[in-house]
């Protein structure tokens, strides 16, 4: 009876919704994918040890895709615990979401309707979010666990290739950022062969440590721990530092010869700018 009006609540949500005719979000933030595309049964293990979860027999189910303008759900596992099979629904977060227990409660309802057993679930947030979890809906107390990962030691994700990039987000204890980033380098040495390797890692620890504002001191920090000199001037993280340089030059530029009276064309031509771009900053001279 609970799991019917829950579904009942979830599809009426969704037919509202549908009215609204929303383009899907495009996700835009790189911690967010880097995040989603590192993530393995390994990084689950640290989830469930931290939760002291018994499940067993874990079986990774396609990301369930609740249709039209609804969100993907992020990680769902078919797990079993003393013989009773379970849904685990793992959803990360980076930003509070005020709408975060309607949104589960919708993801609870539609897996309960696509596994027919009981689900389980847990936001993990990777900011420094403190988000209720639990709510009464007039006809039964609805929950979910929350975990924060900075309360997580970041040692605990220095035991697969894959988890080592989350250590920057997980709690440092007495260690500086520089040691942190240190044994980071140091275990990745055991998995990692060739300087391609060691490049994504240290591209994507930029990445995530955008989320604790930490990208400067990463991008600092990183050429004195590495095991050896790489050349980051072939990844896209120094292209697109990069072109933005040359942009806010062109664009220094092409003020000057604004505030000297010279005609847009010839700017346009000059520097490099589009039309348009050197129309907008005139808008911004002299809105």
């Amino acid at each position: 009876m609970l799991a019917f009006f829950v579904y009942l609540c979830a599809k009426k949500q969704l037919q509202i919704m549908a009215k609204r005719q929303a383009k899907p979000t495009k996700e835009s933030n790189e911690y967010d994918n880097v995040f989603k595309e590192k993530f393995n049964k390994n990084s689950l293990q640290v989830i469930r040890e931290l939760l002291d979860e018994k499940f067993t027999n874990i079986v990774i189910t396609k990301p369930t895709d609740f249709t039209r303008n609804l969100r993907k759900a992020d990680f769902v596992y078919l797990v079993e615990e003393n013989g009773i099979k379970e849904v685990f629904h793992l959803e990360v977060q980076t930003k509070e979401d005020p709408k975060m227990i309607q949104r589960m409660l919708m993801y609870a309802a539609f897996l309960y309707n696509e596994y027919v057993m009981p689900v389980k679930q847990v936001v993990l947030y990777l900011g420094e979010n403190k988000t209720a979890n639990e709510a009464y809906l007039g006809y039964f107390d609805y929950n979910y666990k929350v975990i924060y990962i900075k309360e997580i030691p970041y040692e605990s994700f220095l035991n697969d290739s894959e988890n080592l990039v989350f250590a920057i987000l997980a709690d440092f204890g007495e260690d500086n950022l520089k040691t942190v980033l240190k044994n980071i380098f140091k275990v990745a040495g055991t998995y990692f062969t060739n300087n391609k390797n060691f490049a994504e890692l240290a591209e994507n620890i930029e990445k995530l440590g955008k989320l604790r504002e930490l990208e400067n001191e990463i991008n600092i920090l990183i050429p004195t721990v590495m095991p050896f000199e790489i050349d980051f001037r072939d990844t896209p993280t120094w292209r697109k530092a990069t072109q933005e340089a040359e942009l806010k030059e062109k664009l220094a530029i092409a003020k000057t010869m604004l505030l000297d009276k010279m005609p847009i064309a010839q700017i346009a031509k000059f520097t490099g700018l589009t039309l348009e771009q050197v129309q907008t900053l005139e808008k911004e001279i002299n809105p």
